[in-house]
């Protein structure tokens, strides 16, 4: 679940960088300014599944600290890569990507 997470995390922020480079060639500026392109549709239908997959890696977390999966440093760092993935629906909540 972590895993399908950070993939498409690094789809999203590798297209967001793509739509950047896109710049309209009077201007000089990214396209995404004047209008909504194809891609960047594309792109933010990928925030809700993250959402989803972020949410449900808290449950992931209690399971295995209560049932002492993975060794203490591997269950930390699960614990926190969760807590990450926490913040960051956070900053789309706030940015208006997400809800």
């Amino acid at each position: 679940m972590a895993g399908l997470f950070m993939l498409i995390f690094i789809v999203f922020l590798v297209g967001l960088v793509a739509m950047t480079m896109d710049l309209e060639p009077a201007l000089g500026i990214p396209r995404f300014a004047f209008e909504v392109t194809p891609a960047m549709r594309i792109l933010f239908y990928l925030v809700p599944i993250m959402g989803v997959l972020g949410v449900l890696t808290v449950p992931f977390v209690f399971l295995a600290w209560r049932n002492s999966y993975w060794t203490a440093r591997g269950r930390l760092w699960y614990t926190l890569l969760s807590a990450w993935f926490l913040v960051g629906l956070w900053a789309m909540v706030y940015w208006n990507l997400l809800l």
